[in-house]
């Protein structure tokens, strides 16, 4: 499905062009998911898991510590899958992906915050916000021809999250 969506783009990719990719038939693709947009879940579910096991393996225990590690780790896997990375959070990408590749985002930023406030509105705009700012830093990031090392850009995250979690400490 991935080489499909750098290929065709995902909103023009059909079920019957993965099954073909991967040699199977559509009744044994169906035995395994409901939809493209399920093995898409399943395939940003493995992505979550191993930035999650990533952050709870690490010595670090403060939240700004695990945000930097997920940024390091979501920026490190996208310099890596960058034809990928510009079908599904670039300019190319299809809303579905996008929006989906967001949703992962944010529940990896809610996980690592929940431990640190409480559940009002202001902790939800929080981590809205510095979701956004890592959305907004990775989609840069692909676009551009010449991106910023890795280090560097992770810097500028933890700068520009400082605020948020310095009044979620509060």
């Amino acid at each position: 499905m991935l080489s499909l969506i750098v290929e065709k783009g995902w909103d023009a990719l059909a079920v019957q062009d993965i099954c073909e990719r991967a040699n199977v038939g559509r009744s044994t693709f169906y035995v395994h998911f409901q939809s493209k947009e399920a093995l898409l879940n399943f395939g940003l579910g493995g992505l979550r898991t191993g930035l999650q096991e990533a952050t709870t393996g690490a010595s670090a225990s403060r939240a700004d510590a695990k945000l930097s590690l997920i940024a390091r780790g979501l920026l490190e896997h996208l310099h890596e899958q960058r034809k990928l990375a510009r079908a599904i959070i670039g300019r190319r990408s299809g809303q579905v992906v996008y929006s989906r590749f967001r949703a992962m985002v944010v529940e990896l930023v809610a996980t690592e915050l929940k431990r640190s406030g409480k559940a009002t509105w202001q902790h939800e705009a929080n981590v809205q916000m510095i979701a956004g700012a890592l959305m907004g830093l990775l989609t840069w990031r692909v676009d551009v021809p010449s991106p910023p090392p890795i280090d560097e850009a992770v810097r500028q995250f933890e700068t520009l999250i400082a605020p948020a979690l310095r009044q979620l400490a509060a």
